[in-house]
């Protein structure tokens, strides 16, 4: 849709802010609330879809449906005049993840706490059955990035599943982002939360290290990566890490499911004994 579109008679479009071959996502005005909002909206090539329009109506009742701190909410949603389903979400005036901290090690201080809070907002997701199945900092926004005690919120569920779901979709493909794919997702066996305990190693890895665990690796390579290769230690790049610390990322990304830390509220429970000061 263009920039100053009308949707509902209340939505008026502003900049793009986002896009991918399922959605777009704009900048927008709530003009009977006089607020700023984000309005995201099914590609337009997509409407005819009936598995698309399926998808993004699940990512509009999965998402209704949470109500956390750590997770952008959704306030309204709808289908516009010309057929388009769309549905509305605070605006989050901060940028991502990757954005604020890619490519840089920053201190155990800094970054604990930041994933203290994702871990959060996927305890209370795991708690209701829900797997997000695409967490990766693209996902991730902070408010008060360069603050003392920044603040995150997780987007995007679009690809969300209920647990014990299979990775490969309906078409034989797998959804997702390569970089963050968990193995057993990769290989299509049966969901669990341990998947999300995969993905969120993999951004623990990324900020303690301030780089991938597979860097510089095509799409296919990081799929085969994912599944078969050890990751190096963290240490190798930030030799000062924290053995503890060291060793609770790699357990993150054993590549038995099993092997990981049990779930949200298993990793949480191993974040607070190695520091008990993040409890508070």
């Amino acid at each position: 849709m263009r920039r100053g579109t009308l949707i509902e008679r209340r939505y008026r479009l502003g900049a793009k802010l986002a896009a991918s071959g399922m959605s777009q996502v704009y900048r927008a005005h709530d003009e009977m609330l006089g607020a700023e909002v984000a309005v995201k909206l099914l590609h337009p090539i997509l409407h005819d879809e009936a598995h698309q329009r399926e998808r993004f109506s699940r990512e509009v009742s999965t998402m209704g449906a949470l109500e956390h701190p750590n997770i952008v909410r959704v306030t309204d949603s709808g289908t516009s005049a010309d057929g388009t389903p769309y549905m509305v979400q605070e605006f989050v005036d901060g940028p991502m993840l990757h954005e604020s901290f890619g490519g840089l090690s920053v201190a155990p201080e800094v970054y604990l706490p930041i994933v203290v809070q994702i871990a959060s907002a996927l305890q209370y997701c795991h708690e209701r059955g829900i797997v997000h199945r695409d967490l990766k900092p693209a996902n991730i926004f902070v408010l008060g990035a360069g603050e003392p005690n920044p603040r995150v919120k997780i987007a995007d569920f679009g690809i969300a599943s209920m647990l014990e779901e299979p990775g490969i979709t309906q078409n034989g493909m797998l959804a997702g982002t390569p970089g963050y794919m968990a193995p057993e997702y990769i290989r299509g066996e049966l969901v669990s939360e341990q998947v999300d305990i995969y993905s969120l190693g993999v951004i623990l890895y990324e900020l303690a290290t301030g780089s991938h665990p597979f860097p510089d690796t095509s799409a296919e390579e990081l799929i085969r990566a994912h599944a078969e290769i050890l990751p190096d230690s963290p240490r190798e790049s930030r030799p000062s890490l924290d053995l503890g610390l060291t060793q609770f990322i790699l357990r993150c990304l054993h590549k038995k499911p099993s092997e990981r830390p049990w779930g949200a509220s298993g990793f949480l429970a191993e974040v607070y004994e190695i520091d008990p000061s993040l409890r508070t």
